[in-house]
């Protein structure tokens, strides 16, 4: 009985973004409910929806998943924030393993729904705790059309990209950003303890 105390209980949940990739859905926002990222994890879980109109945005691993029959399921409530736990993003307390597969599906995720295709959402990493990254990240803001000139242009053209966390940085790892008019850049890099 739903309307039980423990109702809830009875709601169907889907283990993985692997596994929702095998789901065929049926009527335009059908909801899914995500338990993690990851089988057995709980880490980057969420509420789904598919959207039927959409033929063309590619799996990102955090807000939209493709399923084997090329339908979209996407994250319900994304705004201009990308949470790096959507994409199964964990701290070096819980591994040593990088997390560059996990960052560049952030960035993928960040740019969808830009008007030019570019990164217009901030990414924010855990409050808590360091992610390890290995190589080298590139981003880009925007297109700026020469005709602004140079200096000229103080405000976003398609929205605010950044990034917000505290990072474990491997030799040559990095992020590197380019036409980034307004982006905020709150990076901690602390490498104490780790190599």
């Amino acid at each position: 009985d739903l309307s039980s105390p423990n109702g809830y209980s009875h709601i169907g949940q889907v283990n993985s973004l692997a596994a929702m990739r095998e789901i065929a859905p049926e009527n335009d926002g059908d909801e899914y409910l995500l338990r993690g990222h990851t089988f057995d994890s709980t880490i980057g879980g969420g509420t789904f929806y598919y959207d039927a109109s959409d033929k063309t945005t590619e799996d990102n691993d955090c807000t939209v998943v493709v399923t084997s029959n090329g339908s979209r399921i996407k994250r319900r409530g994304v705004t201009d924030k990308i949470h790096a736990e959507w994409a199964g993003v964990q701290t070096v307390d819980y591994t040593d393993s990088s997390q560059d597969d996990a960052f560049d599906n952030c960035i993928k995720a960040a740019s969808v729904g830009s008007l030019s295709g570019y990164i217009d959402k901030q990414i924010i990493f855990p409050m808590f705790g360091r992610v390890r990254l290995s190589k080298k990240h590139y981003m880009r803001g925007g297109v700026y059309p020469l005709a602004f000139g140079a200096g000229t242009v103080s405000q976003p053209v398609d929205g605010r990209m950044g990034v917000t966390g505290r990072f474990v940085m491997e030799k040559g790892a990095g992020i590197y950003a380019v036409q980034s008019v307004g982006a905020r850049w709150d990076l901690f890099i602390d490498n104490y303890g780790k190599r």
